[in-house]
C-alpha cells in the first residue's frame, strides 16, 4: 500500500470516482481511499495539482487500470477464437451439463489462472519482492491456452 501524507479533501473528492483497486492511506482521514482512471479533465486537472511525490504515488494505480484491460482483452480474444462473445459468455456454460461445457472448463480454468499470474505480479511488486513490470512484461508471463 502506498501512504500519501495530508492529501487535500478537494483532491481526494475529484480522484474519488469508481473503485480502480488502488489503495492509498488517506493520513487525515486515516483511511483507505481508492482511486479511478484520470480520463475526466476534472480528474487530470486535480492529479496535475498534486506533488510530484503524490503523482508517482498514484501512476501505479493508473498503470494497473490499464494492465487489467489489456489481461481481460486478452482472455476474451481467446473466448472469441472458440467462438464466444467473452469469457463471462464462456463461463455461463460451466453450471450445467451441456455440450460445450468441457471446453468451456478448460478456458474458464485458463481465464482464472491468468488472472492468478496477475495478482501474484501485483502482490510481488507491493511487497518489494520485484519491480513494476511493463505491460509487455506482464502479458509475457500470462499462461498461453493449450
Amino acid at each position: 500500500m502506498t501512504i500519501i501524507s495530508n492529501l487535500p479533501k478537494r483532491t481526494i473528492t475529484y480522484l474519488l470516482r469508481n473503485t480502480l483497486g488502488f489503495s492509498v492511506l488517506d493520513r487525515t482521514s486515516e483511511r483507505l481511499v481508492n482511486y479511478t482512471d484520470l480520463s475526466t479533465p476534472d480528474l487530470l486537472e486535480a492529479y496535475e495539482e498534486l506533488t510530484p511525490e503524490a503523482q508517482l504515488a498514484i501512476e501505479p494505480g493508473i498503470v494497473k487500470n490499464e494492465t487489467s484491460i489489456a489481461i481481460q482483452k486478452y482472455i476474451d480474444d481467446k473466448a472469441k477464437e472458440y467462438r464466444y462473445d467473452n469469457m463471462a459468455s464462456v463461463r455461463s456454460y460451466t453450471g450445467f451439463d451441456n455440450i460445450f461445457k468441457e471446453e468451456c472448463l478448460k478456458l474458464a480454468a485458463w481465464g482464472t489462472s491468468c488472472w492468478a499470474v496477475a495478482g501474484q505480479i501485483e502482490y510481488d511488486v507491493i511487497n518489494g519482492v520485484r519491480p513494476m513490470p511493463t505491460l509487455e512484461e506482464v502479458m509475457a508471463e500470462l499462461p498461453v491456452y493449450t
